[in-house]
């Protein structure tokens, strides 16, 4: 059981205006620092969008050098896109947020957060706050983590989302990949590399979209030790696009 914590993630967000730079420059740039160099069409499917539109946000990071483009040593052909240091540095200073919350409370299979977030013992959400005092629910849960966890292991849940007065129905499929290592702030461990996909539908509304995660969960932190998601709607637009990554925890 998880008796008490300090988690400390790191947080990088699809958009900040305080960098200057538009949402779809900062989640290209964010795929090229974390996911490294990477050809014009790479990138173009990463982003979910059409290489001419692709070419605009890559002369636009450029010319912020943002990015540097060079000839593909393997084939003069392609190009390779990679982010310089400046364009590393601006992500992580201008899009980074720490979050740290702690166990306040433990109690009828619930578990509180300083925040006000709750969650089952295993660590799924029931209650999210988040920023701006925006609080999502969800019944049974958000459904990240099911035991037990190994490799193969696959799950096919449905939930219901409440925000606000809006009301989403989610299919979710869980799939346990296998065991990897991962690098963190916090060092380096290992960790199951878990594929969540969530496609979701507002009730009484045509709006719907997928929302899919990758996530490495450890067993000596018993929650997410690094993650990316991204959140995208039918027709094709990025509502959200993150990365996790712990910095710190404490387990007693």
């Amino acid at each position: 059981m998880h008796s008490a914590a300090i988690h400390l993630l790191r947080r990088v967000r699809k958009q900040d205006v305080a960098t200057g730079e538009g949402p779809a420059r900062l989640s290209a740039l964010s795929v090229l620092v974390f996911g490294g160099p990477k050809t014009l069409g790479e990138l173009a499917a990463a982003e979910q969008v059409k290489p001419p539109t692709m070419s605009r946000i890559v002369a636009g990071l450029a010319k912020s050098r943002l990015i540097d483009v060079a000839v593909d040593p393997a084939d003069a052909r392609r190009m390779q896109i990679r982010a310089t240091a400046k364009g590393k540095t601006i992500l992580q200073k201008g899009r980074e947020r720490r979050i740290a919350y702690h166990v306040t409370e433990i109690g009828n299979d619930q578990v509180h957060y300083s925040n006000g977030s709750v969650s089952d013992l295993f660590g799924n959400s029931t209650r999210i706050v988040r920023g701006g005092g925006r609080v999502d629910e969800f019944n049974p849960s958000n459904q990240f983590y099911l035991f037990p966890l190994r490799p193969g292991a696959t799950w096919d849940m449905k939930v219901l989302q409440t925000s606000g007065e809006r009301k989403f129905d989610l299919e979710v499929n869980l799939k346990v990949i296998g065991e990897e290592e991962v690098e963190t702030p916090a060092g380096r461990m290992r960790g199951l590399r878990i594929e969540r996909v969530a496609r979701w539908k507002e009730r009484d509304s045509p709006v719907a979209g997928v929302n899919t995660w990758t996530y490495w969960y450890n067993s000596g932190v018993k929650r997410i030790v690094a993650g990316e998601q991204k959140n995208v709607t039918a027709s094709g637009k990025v509502l959200l696009h993150e990365r996790y990554d712990l910095a710190a925890y404490q387990v007693r």
